[in-house]
């Protein structure tokens, strides 16, 4: 088990657990909260308006001039004073969406995280790279079906995505994105299909299929982003964090392209680590440490 884990305070005044069962549960809780609130800031808007627009009735028609119900004076008062009041409410609405939208964006952040971190824990059979591989294309929404196909075409084919030098001193064990998913892919990597017919089978090279395969990975890839993971023996520690986060702030330095997801599978995490870990960076969506015990 990770040091540490268990469950840590939110911005938002809500534990978060990224162990817990109920989790789920509890998120759904506030979420019907924040609706109920903002549906009641509604019902003061409703009657203000309603109000604006009796007075407006009555102004149009001449009411309340032709039988001297209020002197003109009074009435521009009461006017002003009930848009004052619409206006201040209307503000207020308008700050608790921006609150609501950010704890419902926070709470989507955790659900996507732990999702991320389960279902490759889970796919994962051990932490070799190749089986990382394929734990990330059967995850990752974004760049599985191409992923899949991608590594399945051929036996070898996983070894274009790990060990990827960056430069002499950056190495990522494993790397999908674009520019170097193109680069390191060897153009003369033919597979063959046989055709059964009557009489005759025909062997057809399948340049035109490989070559399918690579571009739908590379256009996935474009539009989700990078994927880079380091994968050690032992447990992930706050210097690992650091020299990570350090190797992928060059990579999106020297190449301007933005990491989607960058992982640290090792077995066991320290709290400092997972601490950090949660630190946003620019050009880095989820950093996510995983615990797998062999």
């Amino acid at each position: 088990m990770k040091k540490g884990s268990g469950s840590r305070k939110s911005n938002f005044d809500m534990l978060d657990s990224t162990d817990s069962p109920i989790m789920p549960t509890r998120y759904a809780h506030g979420s019907s909260k924040l609706i109920r609130s903002i549906e009641k800031t509604f019902y003061p808007i409703i009657g203000l308006i309603a109000a604006l627009i009796v007075f407006a009735i009555l102004d149009i028609t001449d009411v309340i001039s032709k039988y001297n119900i209020l002197p003109d004076r009074t009435y521009d008062i009461i006017i002003t004073f009930v848009a004052a009041i619409l206006l201040a409410v209307v503000v207020y609405l308008l700050y608790s969406l921006i609150k609501s939208r950010k704890k419902l964006h926070h709470w989507a952040d955790i659900f996507e995280r732990n999702s991320i971190k389960a279902g490759i824990t889970i796919s994962m059979s051990t932490t070799s790279k190749e089986h990382v591989l394929r734990a990330l294309s059967e995850t990752i929404e974004g760049i599985g079906e191409p992923l899949r196909e991608y590594l399945s075409s051929s036996p070898n084919r996983y070894k274009n995505l790990i060990d990827v030098q960056i430069d002499k001193d950056t190495v990522f064990d494993i790397l999908i994105d674009n520019d170097h998913l193109t680069n390191r892919t060897p153009s003369n990597q033919v597979s063959s299909i046989t055709l059964s017919s009557k009489s005759t089978s025909t062997s057809i090279p399948d340049n035109e299929q490989t070559s399918k395969e690579i571009s739908d990975l590379v256009e996935s890839t474009r539009r989700y982003g990078a994927i880079a993971a380091r994968v050690i023996s032992g447990r992930i520690n706050q210097e690992t964090v650091k020299s990570f986060q350090a190797a992928l702030r060059k990579y999106i330095s020297s190449t301007r392209n933005k990491v989607a997801l960058a992982l640290i599978i090792g077995e066991g995490i320290d709290e400092e680590a997972d601490n950090l870990s949660k630190l946003r960076i620019n050009g880095i969506d989820y950093f996510i440490l995983i615990e797998k015990t062999m």
